[in-house]
């Protein structure tokens, strides 16, 4: 979250989220999402399936 100056603490139930992992730190498995927009403001992820 370097771009809005703030860090997060988390227990480790809510950093194994998908939200977390996708939104925040930007993990992602490519064969399963493909991203669309990418930008500090918008993150849009496509579901491959």
């Amino acid at each position: 979250m370097q771009s809005y100056r703030k860090f997060l603490v988390l227990e480790e139930s809510y950093i194994q989220s998908l939200f977390i992992q996708l939104f925040v730190l930007g993990k992602y498995d490519p064969n399963l999402f493909e991203p669309v927009i990418l930008n500090p403001l918008a993150k849009v992820f496509k579901l491959k399936i």
